[in-house]
């Protein structure tokens, strides 16, 4: 792919208020930072490329609808209910990520548009520098965060991404197959090596280093206090 202005659909999924129930396969309780890193986003994602967004979240809030229309104009929206999946916290909070990662991914493939690339990325991640997207090549997957999964920011033409969406079907049936859930990397990783799907990274991620900005990207909570503060303060600014 040359260096170029690129047609990307990037795909927003998970949660935009609340607490985060699961990180890491540890129970947390940790505060839903939603948007906080716009700024990043609209810097270091969207850059100059021609983009289109799209978003799936859990909430019925009008107010996160508003935001979402405010700071993101996407082409496609859904907000809806928690659904409730399993009652088991784990499986819960698992397949609530799948299934709003492939709703979202299923509003772009549905436009029938031809993008170069579709990216699916969480709502609460902040950015450092530049993702290189003019170095994804056809046919792979590209996928950067946590060390044990990956999952925070998914790359790739749409018949990948289609993989990546299709996988929700896979994680239902392994979950109620009754396989051992320590982390979702027991999902995602067998259903790579079925599909023969290869798969690299974009960004470095070194949790250890996101409090001295050393790193490519991270979770806004994982920032310090005063920065999250201040973030939060720009957020309120903007909507």
């Amino acid at each position: 792919m040359n260096e170029s202005r690129l047609k990307i659909a990037v795909c927003f999924f998970g949660k935009a208020s609340g607490h985060q129930t699961m990180y890491s396969s540890k129970s947390v309780n940790k505060k839903v930072c939603f948007m906080y890193g716009i700024n990043s986003i609209k810097q270091y994602v969207f850059q100059h490329h021609d983009i289109d967004v799209y978003c799936h979240t859990w909430s019925e809030s009008q107010d996160v609808r508003t935001k979402l229309n405010i700071l993101l104009a996407p082409k496609k929206i859904i907000t809806e209910k928690q659904r409730v999946f399993y009652k088991d916290v784990r499986p819960q909070a698992f397949m609530s990520q799948f299934y709003s990662r492939s709703q979202s991914i299923e509003l772009a493939l549905a436009q029938n548009k031809s993008y170069d690339l579709i990216v699916a990325i969480r709502y609460d991640l902040f950015f450092f520098k530049p993702v290189n997207y003019n170095k994804v090549k056809q046919g792979i997957l590209y996928s950067d965060g946590d060390v044990y999964t990956r999952d925070w920011h998914f790359v790739g033409d749409s018949n990948v991404m289609n993989k990546v969406s299709n996988m929700l079907e896979y994680a239902k049936c392994q979950i109620e197959l009754g396989i051992k859930l320590p982390c979702q990397s027991v999902i995602y990783f067998p259903y790579y090596d079925i599909l023969k799907l290869e798969r690299r990274e974009l960004m470095r991620y070194s949790p250890e280093a996101s409090v001295y900005f050393d790193t490519d990207f991270c979770l806004v909570r994982t920032l310090k206090e005063e920065k999250i503060k201040s973030l939060e303060r720009k957020l309120d600014s903007l909507v």
